[in-house]
């Protein structure tokens, strides 16, 4: 957290947009290692401290059902949210690709 802290003090204008695709305890679906719960008190952090924050949201099968609650914590926290819609499937049957409904 300290390097963070460094970082997000060194220069107060800059945006810093965090991938956290789903909710926190998820991203590592897609995002292998990635400690999503972790980032997430970052970017709180962040937050507390006055930068400019912003969560990237890929929609995907797994996450797809968690698009309210994501809205909520993210309004919770003041943080925006992002939620990009992908088109990067390998095929039709990706196990990624989230319904019709959520990919169109």
């Amino acid at each position: 957290m300290d390097w963070y802290m460094d970082a997000f003090s060194a220069n107060k204008n800059a945006t810093w947009e965090f991938g956290i695709d789903g909710l926190p305890k998820d991203s590592h679906k897609y995002r292998i290692n990635q400690y999503g719960e972790y980032l997430f008190e970052v970017m709180k952090s962040g937050k507390e401290n006055g930068n400019d924050i912003r969560w990237q949201y890929i929609i995907f099968k797994y996450n797809e059902n968690d698009i309210s609650e994501a809205i909520e914590l993210a309004r919770k926290y003041q943080i925006p949210l992002q939620l990009n819609k992908s088109s990067r499937w390998s095929s039709s049957d990706d196990p990624y690709k989230p319904s019709e409904i959520n990919c169109a």
